[in-house]
C-alpha cells in the first residue's frame, strides 16, 4: 500500500501543477521500512541515538549568538537596536524563548526535512515583530508561478505568501522542498527500532526462548500446562534472570537460546550508532561511542563537527533570514546576519587565551575586545590597538637593510 502511495504521488507532484503540494510526496509523518517497521517521529525519537543526535544538533544551534550586522564601507558594526536581536537571541514570541525556538526548528528541519516559521510583521516598518513556529506536517508548499511560492496550512486553510514564511529546509532534490530524513532513511531507522524493539522482547519473553525442559515420559495436557504456567512464572522475564531452577521427575533443561552479546547484539547497535552518525553528522563519541575515541581525536572531530555539520546549518539559517527578514533598504543600507560560534570552536581555556592574545598581539583586537571575549568589563584606555615595537612595514624595513650595507 505505501508503494503505491508513493508511486501515485510521485506520479501527480511537479513543479508545473500548481495545484499539488510540492511536498505531497512526504506522506505525511510517517514512512514504512523495508525491515517492515512503521517509521514516525515518535518512534523514530524513542530509539536513543536518534533522541541524542537530534538532541545535539538542536542545543548547540541553540546557544549560538545571532548577531546583526551592519556594514558601512570597510566598518562591519553590530547593530543590538535592531528588533531581529531581540526575536532572534532573547525572545520570538510571548510562547517560547530564542533556545527552545531554535531547539524546535532544528528538530523539524532534522527529522521533517523542512521548517515554517510564519513572520509577523510591524505593518509601519515592515520590520519583523514576532516569529511563530508551523507544524510541518500542516503545511503545503505550492508553486504557483515560475517565481513564487505559497504556503498552504492544512488544518487551518490559511495561506501565506512566500515572503510571509522563514522556510529552513535540509537537503532538496529541486531547492525548494528538503527531503524527509524519516522517508528517506527509513530503512535504516526501521532498523534500528526493530533491534531496539527485539532486545526488549528477548528479556521480557528470556524463559520463552533461552532453552527446552526434556521430560522421561509423555506429559499429559494438564501436566504441560501446569509446567508451562509454573516455569514460565518463577523464572520468565528479566526480574527473574539468575534463579536457580529445580528440576523434578527426571526432568532436563537445555539451553538453545543466544544471549544478546552472543548474537552479535552489542555490535550491531554499535553499528546501529555509527548509521545514525551518518545521517545527522555527529560524531560516534557524542552519541556515548567511546570505543575509538581518544584525547586528541575527540578534540579534532569536535571542531570538524562544528565546521562540517553545524556551519552549514548556520549558514542556511543565516541565507534565508537575509533573504526575507530584511527590508530592501536595510540590505541596501549593509546589513546581515551571522550566526557567531567563535566561542564553540575554542572550548577550552588555554586555546581562548593563547586566540585573544596573539589578535591583541598583533593589533587586530584592541583590550577590551579581548576581555569582551572573555566576558569580562572593559578597561580605561583600552580601546587602543597595539602593535609590537620591532614590528616595521616591508618598505621601512628594506631602507634599514640597504642602510647596514653601507
Amino acid at each position: 500500500m505505501a508503494n503505491l502511495l508513493q508511486r501515485l504521488f510521485k506520479r501527480n507532484a511537479s513543479l508545473e501543477n500548481p495545484s499539488t503540494p510540492l511536498n505531497a510526496s512526504t506522506l505525511g509523518n510517517f514512512a514504512i521500512s523495508s525491515a517492515g517497521v512503521s517509521v514516525n517521529i515518535d518512534n523514530a525519537l524513542s530509539v536513543s541515538p536518534i533522541w541524542r543526535a537530534v538532541r545535539i544538533l538542536g542545543e548547540t544551534i541553540a546557544t549560538i549568538p545571532v548577531k546583526i550586522y551592519r556594514q558601512e564601507g570597510n566598518i562591519k558594526t553590530e547593530d543590538r537596536s535592531h528588533p531581529l536581536y531581540y526575536l532572534f537571541n532573547i525572545e520570538p514570541n510571548r510562547l517560547y524563548g530564542a533556545f527552545n525556538f531554535w531547539e524546535t526548528i532544528t528538530l523539524h528541519v532534522a527529522l521533517h526535512g523542512n521548517s515554517y516559521i510564519l513572520i509577523r510583521k510591524n505593518r509601519e516598518t515592515a520590520q519583523p515583530r514576532l516569529f511563530e513556529i508551523l507544524e510541518p506536517s500542516e503545511i503545503e508548499v505550492v508553486k504557483i508561478s515560475p517565481t513564487q511560492l505559497q504556503y498552504r496550512n492544512k488544518k487551518t486553510s490559511q495561506r501565506f505568501t512566500d515572503r510571509e514564511v522563514l522556510h529552513f529546509s535540509n537537503t532538496s532534490k529541486n531547492g525548494l522542498i528538503g527531503l524527509s530524513v524519516l522517508n528517506t532513511h527509513a530503512t535504516n531507522i526501521g532498523i534500528a527500532i526493530a533491534l531496539r524493539d527485539y532486545a526488549a522482547n528477548f528479556y521480557k519473553n528470556g524463559a520463552q526462548l533461552s532453552g527446552v525442559l526434556k521430560h522421561p515420559s509423555k506429559l499429559t495436557q494438564d501436566q504441560y500446562t501446569r509446567l508451562k504456567s509454573s516455569w514460565v512464572g518463577q523464572y520468565g522475564g528479566s526480574r527473574n534472570g539468575g534463579k536457580t531452577a529445580i528440576l523434578e521427575e527426571g526432568m532436563e533443561y537445555q539451553h538453545i537460546g543466544l544471549k544478546p552479546a552472543d548474537a552479535a547484539y552489542s555490535e550491531s547497535s554499535k553499528q546501529i550508532i555509527s548509521e545514525i552518525a551518518r545521517i545527522w553528522g555527529v560524531p560516534t563519541f557524542l552519541l556515548e561511542d567511546l570505543d575509538r575515541a581518544t584525547f586528541n581525536n575527540i578534540e579534532h572531530l569536535s571542531q570538524l563537527f562544528l565546521k562540517q555539520t553545524i556551519r552549514p546549518w548556520c549558514k542556511r539559517f543565516a541565507s534565508e533570514i537575509i533573504r526575507k527578514c530584511f527590508t530592501r533598504e536595510e540590505i541596501a543600507a549593509g546589513y546581515s546576519v551571522e550566526f557567531d560560534f567563535d566561542d564553540l570552536l575554542m572550548a577550552d581555556l588555554e586555546s581562548r587565551a593563547e586566540y585573544n592574545s596573539k589578535m591583541v598581539n598583533s593589533g587586530i583586537f584592541s583590550i577590551n575586545e579581548a576581555r569582551e571575549n572573555a566576558n569580562k568589563n572593559p578597561i580605561e584606555n583600552g580601546d587602543n590597538h597595539l602593535v609590537q615595537m620591532n614590528l616595521h612595514t616591508i618598505d621601512k624595513a628594506v631602507i634599514a637593510t640597504d642602510a647596514d650595507l653601507q
